[in-house]
Order: structure tokens, then sequence, then C-alpha cells
């Protein structure tokens, strides 16, 4: 994040679970995120494990939602005020578009699934990554070559 300096962590699940890990940079140095005994917030090839001992994800989904986990960014663009600070992923395999707020003293707050709101005609497709400009303004790419930039409603 070009603001606070956290870092976001699209981690590719193994084969249940997606999830978006966050913490400050500052505090990296050490952590362990729990690879390859947890995926998400859940043991991975057993049925149980201290998970104490690892940086819980801020934001996970099952195999249900989707099935790869497209990192992305935070938005600090100036076009769309109220998604200041809202960190923007997706699935490539569902295309879905979801969000949430992170802070250090509160985790991840403020979920939302962003699909109805900004892809109403469902024209996002294999979303491959996420970019943002020097103004901090998003955009979403999709594996067809072809590139959305979030922008508000007319």
């Amino acid at each position: 994040d070009r603001k606070t300096n956290d870092l976001y962590i699209g981690d590719v699940g193994q084969n249940k679970w997606e999830e978006v890990d966050v913490i400050p940079l500052d505090q990296l140095a050490g952590k362990n995120f729990g690879w390859n005994l947890m995926e998400g917030a859940h043991c991975f090839k057993s049925a149980t494990c201290d998970s104490s001992k690892f940086v819980p994800p801020a934001a996970e989904y099952d195999h249900d939602a989707g099935c790869s986990i497209t990192g992305g960014v935070v938005y600090r663009g100036s076009a769309i005020p109220s998604l200041s600070g809202t960190y923007f992923y997706s699935d490539y395999c569902t295309a879905f578009l979801r969000g949430f707020r992170w802070t250090r003293a509160a985790g991840a707050v403020d979920h939302w699934n962003w699909s109805a709101a900004l892809d109403p005609k469902q024209s996002l497709a294999q979303i491959s990554s996420f970019g943002e400009d020097e103004a901090g303004e998003v955009y979403v790419l999709g594996l067809t070559g072809t590139i959305w930039k979030l922008t508000p409603a007319n």
C-alpha cells in the first residue's frame, strides 16, 4: 500500500482455500504465514495444527467461490474517494471483484463483493492482474489483453 507501507499478499491455495495476507512491511521479518502447514486459516494435510504460530489471513474463500486468487492493489486514487484504502482482488476462474479495508488496529473490515456494482454486465473474465497509475487509480487486466479502469458511475 503506497500510503501505509502495508504488504498485501494474494496467496494461491493448495486445493481448498485461497487467501489474502496483510502485514505492515516493518513487521515482516521473521513472520510465518503457515506455508505449508496451513491453507488459509485451516490446517493442511492434518486434522490439527498449531495455527497460533502463524500470521492469520486477512481474508479467505473456498473453492466453491473460485480456484485461483488474483492479488490486487489498494485504491489510493481520487476519482472515487469512498474507495480509498480498499484492497481489490479477484479470482482467475470466476472473475469476481472483491475488496476489504485493513487497519493495524482492527485487521480486515468492510468486506464487499463489488462484482454487481463494478461489473454489472459481467464482462470481466480471467482476471490476470491489477495495476495502478501514478495517481493511484486502479486498473484490472484480463488474460485476453483487455484493461478496465475503475471509474465513477456517470
